[in-house]
């Protein structure tokens, strides 16, 4: 038994080192093709572009990849650094930024049976002169999933 906690301990000691905050996230996690009021979060502090941190306003070039191309932008929305009010983050007291997808075969106008890999997604300023790399969220396929999340600051390790 000692050993099991002994190697528990590790593990999650390890888990804690590795793990950081990440510049893009979800709600609902973990996010299924079928998931409802889906909501995407920029944290502009997790990334390097000064621009972005000091940003009033904030657009989404994003689109979706499909599982035969996961890194192949398709069924995207608008064109580039367009303004459209559905790709517009909203920012929120903490001063990370919001975008609500709502449904995702929806907001990406995608035909019956086309299955979601991932959202792809870069953040840009309004005029569309600083932006993110792209950056990939899954879409896990339909089934339970279980999705542990931490953050090192809030870790409590007790014996």
């Amino acid at each position: 038994m000692k050993r099991f906690s002994l190697f528990l301990l590790v593990m999650l000691c390890a888990l804690s080192f590795s793990m950081q905050a990440a510049m893009f996230s979800t709600s609902p996690t973990p996010l299924q093709q079928s998931s409802q009021n889906v909501k995407i979060y920029f944290d502009p502090s997790q990334c390097d572009v000064t621009a972005l941190k000091t940003a009033t306003e904030i657009y989404a070039h994003i689109g979706v990849t499909l599982p035969d191309a996961p890194v192949e932008w398709k069924y995207v929305v608008g064109n580039w650094a367009d303004k459209q009010p559905k790709k517009k983050f909203t920012k929120l007291s903490d001063g990370c930024w919001e975008l609500n997808i709502g449904d995702i075969n929806t907001y990406f106008n995608l035909p019956a049976g086309v299955t979601v890999a991932k959202i792809a997604i870069i953040a840009l300023n309004a005029n569309g002169t600083a932006q993110t790399a792209d950056y990939f969220l899954n879409v896990y396929p339909e089934g339970f999933y279980i999705d542990f999340t931490h953050t090192p600051d809030n870790l409590v390790i007790s014996k």
